[in-house]
């Protein structure tokens, strides 16, 4: 499997419990499902952030980032 062969490469370990996949609404449940077993990770609807930052940014960009500006003032 990819993710071992990466493990094993990068000597570093993907923690499965933090780990989820995104999909666009274009992909069906049953391919998500699948995937999802395949990758042995979770499905995620909407991630709202990543690493404390904000997964999709919309045309609000000042308002997607203020919780950002407001921790670093």
């Amino acid at each position: 499997m990819c993710i071992q062969e990466y493990e094993k490469i990068s000597g570093q370990l993907v923690n499965f419990d933090k780990s989820l996949i995104y999909f666009s609404g274009n992909v069906d449940l049953e391919t998500q499902q699948q995937v999802g077993r395949i990758l042995w990770v979770r499905i995620s609807n909407n991630p709202e952030k990543y690493l404390g930052l904000p997964t999709m940014v919309g045309r609000r960009k000042k308002h997607a980032f203020v919780d950002i500006k407001e921790r670093c003032v």
